[in-house]
């Protein structure tokens, strides 16, 4: 009956176009002596448009009948379907033979998890399902839209003018496209059919997997009740049917089959689940060997051997990882696939972390093998009734034994100060003691729900917990040895950043691998279902501040997407740095250009996608800029101006990080271009913080813009009677000698002047600009101890005074007096 409803409601929902097409025509605008402009609709092609659209038509005829015939192709799902639906119904029938009240926890979790797989392949078969319907809905309106313009085309009197050819091929084209509007709703109507009939296993599912859920109500309602007698009262005969093989083979049927009913649902995500494989061979596979190429250490202390696990155990570390990524990937998996991967992934842990711990540290994962082993005998006791009241009180015990050596006195002596783990040794033992503990006690005295919830809690939360350690202790050392094989790097400008990169991604690995502890932890209490409900109504429900409405998960989805941004911001700038790319002079400033455009439209991207995740109307946006432009007119000229400007200092690149400028009376070190202002760094250490609009328009000298190399000057003078050809020998032989000095272009001596005292030289010569000074002084002291050598003196200056009149004795007698008067 659901069926034929949603096929009749689809039907209704295809003919809802035609029925407003021909009851809904708007009327033709009548023309009013007012300004409104009326838009017209086209009702019908133009005559010169006709041959062309009749050449679209085709091909969009063409192109909707391949997609039709592949939608419409639903054999697979519809096969699957029908063998899944014959299966659950098979399920159902035996659940319902069942007493209820008398199954066990253990059952009820397996059934759980195997249904809760139905129901998500449904699930994916709904979602495609409504995908293809959704898109044959468009296709369905293009199709009505283009048939009602070429049946207006056909009744225009212009096309009585056409040829017989052009309206033969009018003609065909509406047949065609009413011919292919039938297959679309035959498609349509067989989707919708099997559409329908998912949905309806849907709600039966639901509705089963809600009957369960009320049934571990009851077992928590009754966690602090004892269901049972005590122990010692307790009936063994005839609490369980038939004999023991036909228990056990039923036991074992029961959980093969909860695995194998399962298998399709593994397969369905197989793809998935190979590309993880592929991308942990391609990780370990690519350090190990960059690693190895690399030098190693001779003398390594345990601290860097455990940091090299993945070398030493490479093939161990594959596996765990699979199996790790695994148990991650799939969800709701039978109990006893469940812990045959625990299983395997305790025994690696130990293979893997031996010879990294002590004894004690061994004998603490070794333990909880067998205790692993117990809990899931578990499932096979619960089908020999009163029995299973028995190995309760076994597992508890064996517990109990296997980690009272843990409480005592001698282990906390024998512990290594050192250990890795002793914290969270120290925090576990004392719970889990206890755990095991209660559970023997309380099963005596009837509390068997409680028993089952204490022994599940202890073993799965220890096991756990040892489990991701050993992840943990895996991807550690592939972070570590990643950024081993990047030490090469670093001579580069951006090896600065690779500490504080390393210890955030070992920060970042840390908080998933709390998520997944924490995940673990709420399915092993079983309220993992409730948990994360309650946070996705607490996260979706609306609340209002003022006129604001917001919810707690956009908030949450804008503060994601803007950590993931600064993330992508800050990784594009430490790559592009213009330090790791010192080798190529002519790449110098466009990594930083590149640098900044990334940067900036990767920030602004993910902020306009931050808001639209948010929920908030972009067009708001629009108007908070519009208010913006006029602040900016206004009162932020400047910093606009800046901001223009340093634009045009990175892309122009007239000047670059690095360079020495001089501009005014600055002259230093640009260490810095930034979007508002750069900073330069004189000579005498000061950092001069410079907008970038006077860099810009003010008259600036740029002493390295092509190059790092500048020209020194010497000007030296000699003697009168010097040689002039001997002096300029010696000046380009001593410039030459120096090995600072550039061999091309050659330095040059120029005879400059006659002077008054001497004959003037100037000494030209090539430098590396940061080297300048000291060279200059350098050719300087070898010029002079040249000369020496040679015996050409640099003259003093000279200044030859003539006396035009000399006062007489008397004069001089007289003024004498007046001298000593004066002194005195």
């Amino acid at each position: 009956m659901r069926a034929i409803l949603f096929s009749l409601f689809t039907a209704l929902c295809f003919a809802a176009p035609n029925l407003a097409s021909g009851q809904l025509t708007p009327a033709e605008p009548t023309s009013t002596n007012t300004d409104t402009v009326v838009v017209k609709t086209q009702h019908s092609y133009k005559t010169a448009e006709i041959a062309y659209e009749i050449e679209r038509a085709s091909r969009d005829i063409k192109d909707a009948t391949k997609k039709i015939k592949a939608y419409e192709n639903t054999q697979k799902i519809d096969t699957s379907f029908a063998l899944l639906n014959t299966l659950i119904k098979t399920e159902f029938e035996e659940f319902d033979s069942y007493n209820i009240q008398n199954l066990s926890k253990s059952f009820l979790i397996n059934t759980k998890r195997v249904w809760s797989n139905y129901r998500a392949q449904l699930d994916d078969w709904q979602n495609e399902l409504s995908g293809r319907l959704q898109d044959l809905m468009e296709i369905s309106d293009k199709i009505k839209k283009r048939e009602s313009l070429w049946v207006e085309t056909s009744k225009n009197s212009a096309t009585d003018f056409l040829p017989d050819e052009i309206n033969n091929r009018i003609n065909t084209t509406i047949d065609n496209l009413q011919e292919l509007e039938k297959s679309l709703y035959e498609a349509v109507e067989k989707i919708a059919v099997l559409d329908s009939k998912i949905i309806d296993q849907m709600i039966d599912l639901d509705q089963y997997i809600e009957t369960i859920e009320e049934l571990h109500k009851q077992y928590r309602a009754s966690l602090f009740k004892a269901t049972q007698t005590v122990i010692w009262k307790t009936k063994l005969k005839e609490t369980f049917d038939g004999t023991v093989t036909e228990r056990m083979k039923k036991a074992l049927h029961e959980n093969l089959k909860s695995m194998k009913d399962s298998l399709p649902i593994f397969m369905g995500h197989i793809n998935e689940f190979i590309t993880w494989i592929i991308i942990i061979l391609i990780v370990i596979f690519g350090l190990r060997y960059f690693y190895i190429k690399q030098k190693k250490p001779n003398n390594k202390s345990d601290e860097q051997d455990i940091k090299e696990l993945i070398i030493d155990h490479t093939a161990a570390s594959i596996m765990y990882l699979v199996l790790f990524t695994f148990y991650l990937l799939f969800d709701n998996i039978p109990i006893v696939l469940s812990g045959v991967l625990a299983l395997s992934m305790l025994v690696i842990t130990y293979f893997l972390l031996r010879r990294y711990i002590n004894v004690q540290g061994q004998r603490l994962i070794l333990i909880f093998i067998p205790l692993l082993i117990a809990n899931l005998g578990e499932i096979v006791f619960w089908y020999f009734g009163n029995y299973a009241r028995l190995y309760l009180a076994f597992e508890a015990a064996l517990g109990v034994g296997l980690i009272l050596y843990f409480m005592t006195p001698a282990f906390a002596r024998k512990i290594n100060p050192t250990f890795r783990y002793k914290l969270i040794v120290n925090l576990l033992r004392y719970p889990i003691f206890f755990l095991y503990t209660a559970a023997f006690i309380v099963n005596l005295f009837g509390f068997q729900n409680l028993t089952v919830f204490f022994l599940r809690v202890g073993t799965h939360t220890s096991y756990a917990i040892i489990i991701i350690l050993g992840a943990w202790e895996i991807t550690a050392s592939a972070i570590h040895l990643l950024f081993q094989v990047l030490t090469r790097f670093e001579k580069h400008k951006s090896y600065e950043y690779f500490p504080i990169l390393r210890k955030r991604l070992n920060l970042f690995v840390s908080f998933l691998f709390s998520l997944v502890g924490f995940h673990i932890f709420l399915v092993t209490l079983e309220i993992d279902t409730l948990f994360y409900s309650s946070l996705d109504q607490f996260m979706t429900i609306e609340r209002q501040v003022g006129s604001f409405i917001f919810t707690w998960g956009a908030i949450y989805q804008f503060l994601i997407i803007m950590l993931v941004t600064w993330g992508l911001v800050t990784i594009i700038k430490i790559s592009l740095n213009d330090g790791n790319f010192k080798r190529t002079q002519r790449l110098r400033g466009v990594p930083a250009a590149i640098s900044i455009t990334l940067r900036m439209l990767v920030a602004i991207g993910g902020f306009l996608f931050a808001l639209s995740a948010a929920g908030i109307d972009l067009t708001k946006i629009s108007i908070m800029l519009g208010a913006f432009s006029v602040g900016i007119g206004f009162g932020l000229q400047n910093i606009v101006n800046n901001f223009i400007s340093g634009l045009i200092l990175i892309y122009e690149r007239p000047i670059q990080v690095g360079d020495t400028i001089e501009i005014n009376t600055l002259m230093g070190e640009v260490k810095k271009i930034g979007i508002r202002s750069s900073k330069v760094r004189t000579y005498d250490g000061a950092e001069v913080v410079v907008p970038n609009s006077i860099l810009v328009s003010d008259q600036l000298i740029n002493w390295t813009l092509s190059d790092n190399r500048r020209r020194l000057e010497i000007i030296i003078g000699v003697k009168y009677g010097s040689d002039p050809e001997e002096v300029i020998r010696i000046l380009k032989e001593t410039a030459s000698s120096h090995e600072l000095v550039a061999k091309f272009p050659e330095p040059m001596v120029l005879f400059n002047e006659f002077a008054d005292s001497s004959l003037n030289f100037r000494l030209l010569f090539w430098v590396l600009f940061e080297q300048g000074i000291q060279v200059k002084s350098d050719v300087s002291v070898a010029i002079d101890k040249a000369f020496k050598e040679a015996n050409i003196e640099i003259p003093f200056p000279q200044l030859d005074l003539h006396v035009l009149d000399v006062p007489n004795h008397e004069d001089r007698a007289t003024d004498s007096p007046r001298e000593t008067t004066s002194e005195s």
